[in-house]
């Protein structure tokens, strides 16, 4: 029989759980394939100019500097 410390034991088995975290994690962040890069989710405010990162997936986005109501109309007249 082995014969192991508690403390020994603990340990052990704290660092594979939380190896098991960390595994889980990288391989979640991984996984995600519909994410766009943030460099394409940088919105640009046709009213102020003022760049700000738009991570939510709704149709209406608002200006953090001057609180305006961008649509995606606005956003396809900025373009082009």
């Amino acid at each position: 029989m082995i014969k192991l410390d508690f403390s020994v034991t603990i340990a052990f088995f704290l660092f594979i759980s939380l190896l098991l975290v960390f595994l889980k994690w990288v391989i979640y962040n991984y996984s995600k394939e519909d994410e766009a890069h943030p460099s394409l989710q940088v919105t640009q405010c046709p009213y102020c100019t003022h760049l700000f990162f738009d991570f939510g997936k709704s149709l209406y986005k608002t200006c953090p500097n001057c609180k305006s109501l961008i649509t995606l109309q606005d956003e396809s007249n900025k373009k082009g």
